[in-house]
Order: C-alpha cells, then structure tokens, then sequence
C-alpha cells in the first residue's frame, strides 16, 4: 500500500502582454495561441491590458489576473466627533454635534436572543 501524493493546489504563470490577443466581439481571448488556442470568455467587462498578467490554475480552474489602475475615492467621515450612548431606555443613541441619531430594535429579534 502506498500513500497518495498531494499536490500543490494552486499553479501559476507570468504571462506577457505580448502573447494575449483579446477579441471581445467573439467573447474570445488567446493566449500564447499555437499551445492554447482560443479561450472562451465568462466575464464581460475586461479592463485593457497594459502590463504582463499571470495565469492562475486554482482547483482545477483557470483564472486570468490582470493588473490596472484603480481611482481612489476619498471618502471624507461624516463627522468630526460622536458619542454613543449604550442607554437603559434607548438603546445606541449616536450624538453629533450635527444631530442626533436613534438606532431602532427589531423587538422579535430581542426577544429570541434575550436569555
């Protein structure tokens, strides 16, 4: 009796922007197309490739990781300062010096984790 090898569960490859061929009007991609061939596209939206990419083989299925640049959006808090207020009558009142927010409870759902 002999033990099974485990193999790796993940595989990747670095691929250059050279050797990817993008149709989207067949939903095709070709990579390295003599070894490969065409390759049926599932996501719709593909960003340009710009850069070398990897090929990814996860669990028996192929993944094409491709890198772009992405806008940052900074998100300013929505204030300065606040305070919470545990509360014995009502429960997480938010204070601002802007305004008051209350936090409504779903009283069934206090009844089933109540002890």
């Amino acid at each position: 009796m002999h033990f099974r090898s485990r193999k790796k569960t993940s595989q990747t490859i670095n691929v250059p922007k050279s050797a990817i061929k993008l149709n989207l009007k067949n939903k095709r991609l070709s990579i390295y197309k003599t070894y490969l061939g065409n390759i049926r596209i599932k996501k719709q939206r593909i960003p340009e490739i710009t850069q070398d990419c990897t090929l990814s083989k996860i669990y028996g299925k192929f993944y094409l990781n491709i890198p772009y640049q992405s806008h940052i959006i900074n998100n300013k808090p929505m204030y300065n300062a606040c305070a919470l207020d545990p509360g014995a009558r009502t429960m997480h009142v938010l204070y601002s010096p802007e305004e008051v927010i209350k936090f409504q409870q779903n009283n069934k759902l206090t009844k089933r984790t109540a002890f």
